[in-house]
């Protein structure tokens, strides 16, 4: 399938939040793995799903410790590669109590909040560790009402261990509705990066532009196989 007809989706999260585990399991490369407290991806990946159906692009997870910056600048990256059909905020359900759930969606969903038409989504990952009761409707319920109530993302999956990846695909395909436009000459990336780096904008869109030209050079060396990364990144 052409590249450009296959939606395309962008993961953000915490470390140790599970993107890299998603991607494993939508890709097939069971080796993909993280550190509880050091991102393991370096870079934003592009790869294909399985059969080609679409393409999910990881980035280095958020932590307190690392470089602020260039994390920003590889989320802005992993978004120019081309518009995104959907940027899925993975969260884990064991982060405490629905309230700790809600507050790491915030983490990231509270950057969008100048851009209203951007295709966010949830993914809960880390099901089989909730330890409190839920109502009678079951947990996956209780996630879906109250992220809806608390942040207004109507599109929440769930990742459990036992999920088959066919599901997994299947369901991140079925909210790929949209497109949206975050490259970095795009008006929609000003809004977004330079509200993130006030001090930085000019240094935000160099940087970016520097990465993007990048992608777009060695994208011509790229894979074709599935499950392979799309581009050559620069380590």
């Amino acid at each position: 399938m052409a590249e450009q007809a296959v939606p395309y989706v962008v993961l953000l999260g915490s470390v140790g939040s599970g993107k890299s585990t998603i991607v494993g399991k939508v890709t097939g490369d069971s080796t993909r793995a993280m550190d509880a407290g050091i991102s393991a991806t370096r870079r934003s990946d592009p790869l294909w799903a399985l059969d080609g159906q679409f393409i999910i692009c990881d980035t280095p997870g958020n932590n307190s410790i690392g470089d602020k910056f260039g994390h920003n600048i590889w989320i802005a990256t992993a978004f120019n590669y081309r518009p995104v059909s959907k940027i899925f905020i993975v969260v884990k359900a064991d982060v405490g109590r629905l309230d700790g759930v809600i507050s790491s969606i915030r983490d990231f969903s509270d950057r969008f909040v100048d851009l209203p038409n951007v295709p966010l989504g949830i993914i809960v990952t880390h099901m089989d560790n909730v330890s409190w009761a839920s109502s009678p409707a079951g947990h996956e319920h209780d996630f879906r009402s109250v992220i809806k109530e608390e942040v207004c993302i109507d599109d929440v999956l769930f990742s459990h261990p036992s999920t088959e990846d066919s599901t997994l695909i299947n369901n991140i395909l079925h909210v790929c509705t949209s497109v949206f436009n975050l490259t970095v000459n795009h008006e929609n990336f000003l809004k977004l990066f330079t509200k993130l780096h006030k001090s930085r904008p000019v240094e935000v869109l160099r940087s970016c532009q520097k990465e993007v030209d990048e992608v777009l050079r060695k994208k011509e060396k790229s894979f074709t196989s599935t499950g392979t990364t799309l581009i050559e990144n620069s380590k």
